[in-house]
C-alpha cells in the first residue's frame, strides 16, 4: 500500500512538474514577444529546472533552449545565447563544432548540397522537417551573435548550414522566410567584399522569396540589406 502511495505521489508531482513547464514556457514565450527578456529567462529558468521530473522528447527540450537563446540575444548576452542554441542543435542532431578548422570542415557538406540544388534545380524530400526548421531558427540566431563579435567563421558555418536545413524543407512559409534571411546574409557578406555578381544573385533569390512570404520582419531586414547598396544595382547588375 504505501507502495502504492508513492507511485501516486511521485506521478502527481510528475503531473504537476509537466503543468508547470508548460504554464512557464508559455508565459516566457509571451514575455519575449513584448519584449521583456529578463523576465522570460526567468520563466524558462523555471522550465528547465524541472526537466529532470518529466520525460520530455528531445525536440521539446530543443525548443526550450533555444527560446532561452532567444531570450539571452535580447539582453545581448551573445555567449549565453550561442551556448543555449548550441544545446538545442545539439538535441536534434546538429554539431556547432568550436575549433576554426572543425566549423570549415563541417560547412563544406552543406555548401555543396546548396549549390548542387541551384544548378540542378532539384529538391530532396526532408525526412525531418521540423527538426531542419528548429536547426535553421537555431542558426540563424548564432549568424546574428557571430556578425557582432565578428567571428566570421562561425558565421560562414552557420550560414551554409542553416541554409541548407532551411532550403531542404522547401516551400514552407517559415522555410522560405529562414531562406531569404540567409539569402540577405550571403548577399550582404558577398557584397561587402566585392563579389557583387554572387551578391546580386543572392539578393534577387530573397526578392523571389519575399513574393512568396509576407512577413514585415523579413522585408525590413531585406531592406536594411538592399540599402547598403543602390537597391537599383542590385537588379541590373550596376554594381
Amino acid at each position: 500500500m504505501q507502495r502504492n502511495m508513492l507511485r501516486s505521489g511521485l506521478w502527481r508531482q510528475a503531473q504537476d512538474a509537466a503543468k508547470t513547464i508548460h504554464n512557464a514556457t508559455l508565459a516566457g514565450e509571451q514575455s519575449l514577444h513584448t519584449g521583456s527578456y529578463r523576465e522570460a529567462i526567468q520563466f524558462f529558468t523555471q522550465a528547465l529546472a524541472l526537466t529532470d521530473q518529466v520525460s520530455l522528447d528531445d525536440r521539446q527540450l530543443s525548443h526550450l533552449y533555444y527560446l532561452v537563446g532567444n531570450a539571452y540575444w535580447g539582453l545581448s548576452d551573445f555567449p549565453i545565447s550561442r551556448a543555449a542554441h548550441v544545446k538545442a542543435l545539439g538535441l536534434i542532431g546538429f554539431t556547432v563544432p568550436e575549433a576554426p578548422k572543425q566549423l570549415l570542415l563541417h560547412s563544406l557538406k552543406p555548401l555543396v548540397s546548396h549549390l548542387w540544388r541551384h544548378v540542378t534545380h532539384r529538391q530532396r524530400a526532408a525526412k525531418n522537417p521540423e527538426d531542419l526548421l528548429s536547426a535553421a531558427q537555431s542558426l540563424h540566431e548564432i549568424t546574428q551573435g557571430s556578425y557582432h563579435d565578428a567571428n566570421i567563421i562561425l558565421g560562414l558555418h552557420c550560414i551554409l548550414n542553416g541554409l541548407d536545413a532551411a532550403e531542404r524543407v522547401g516551400d514552407r512559409p517559415e522555410a522560405v522566410r529562414l531562406q531569404v534571411l540567409y539569402y540577405c546574409f550571403l548577399g550582404f557578406a558577398t557584397g561587402d567584399i566585392g563579389l557583387h555578381p554572387i551578391a546580386r544573385f543572392y539578393m534577387r533569390q530573397a526578392e523571389k522569396g519575399l513574393q512568396r512570404v509576407s512577413n514585415p520582419e523579413t522585408l525590413a531586414w531585406f531592406d536594411f540589406v538592399s540599402g547598403s547598396y543602390p537597391r537599383r544595382a542590385w537588379r541590373v547588375g550596376v554594381l
